[in-house]
């Protein structure tokens, strides 16, 4: 499908994915709402005091700065430098893992299938690990990408309660529910926390302006996700369907 397309953002280009197709005049046109979404989301979880007091842009793949010395963040981005740990190497993951490297993060990707998330870790061109070893990674930022906490497995977590410390920052892209066993623990810990709802949101706005060329409702559509997944929501069209 993509080699079809006419058009192609520069997301599409580098993860060789789409989530959204327009249909222009002089073809489709593909773009990865997934891809900024993650960014904003994780972006707006970092405080102005987050950044650093040098914000001078470092080609990508160039080293990092020495030891000692002030990080200097692609862009401004509160992103770079940051340990991530990736969990998953489905759809979203790709996505995910691409723009967390492009934006100066460090990455590192473990799957429960092994071969799938040394595949992902090789086209982005970083750090891969063993699903069994994930408790032993010290990083910033955790994202779980997989299934694990979705409905109805909402007993389960990707990791264990011990791996969860203060001031880790939790992203779950799990959304239903949006309070996922991991988000829960991750709460209760100290840790900072970003839902699959927020991701959901600002992908869908995107989508939004895309499809319109207006910019989108975000509070009303965070308002209407989060009511339309509400456990009072769900449990009466559950009992309207009986």
């Amino acid at each position: 499908m993509i080699a079809a397309v006419k058009h192609q953002d520069d997301a599409v280009a580098e993860t060789q994915a789409a989530n959204t197709l327009i249909r222009a005049a002089d073809g489709l046109h593909a773009y990865n709402t997934d891809y900024q979404g993650v960014l904003e989301s994780l972006k707006a979880n970092y405080s102005e005091t987050d950044k650093p007091e040098e914000k001078s842009p470092r080609p990508h793949g160039a080293a990092a700065a020495p030891a000692g010395k002030p990080a200097q963040f692609l862009g401004g981005s509160p992103l770079h430098d940051k340990a991530v740990l990736v969990l998953g190497a489905g759809g979203v993951a790709r996505a995910v893992s691409h723009a967390l490297h492009r934006d100066g993060a460090l990455v590192t990707i473990t799957n429960r299938t092994p071969e799938r998330g040394l595949k992902l870790a090789e086209e982005i061109g970083c750090r891969n690990i063993d699903w069994a070893a994930r408790h032993s990674v010290i990083c910033d930022i955790l994202v779980n990408c997989t299934s694990v906490g979705m409905h109805p497995n909402m007993d389960e977590s990707p990791v264990h309660p011990s791996f969860l410390k203060p001031g880790l920052t939790v992203f779950d892209a799990v959304y239903t529910p949006e309070t996922t066993l991991l988000i829960k623990e991750a709460r209760d810990r100290g840790c900072r926390v970003v839902t699959g709802v927020d991701l959901f949101v600002r992908q869908a706005a995107l989508q939004f302006q895309l499809f319109t060329g207006q910019a989108a409702p975000v509070d009303l559509m965070r308002k209407l996700v989060k009511r339309a997944l509400s456990p009072v929501t769900i449990r009466e069209e559950a009992e309207e369907e009986q």
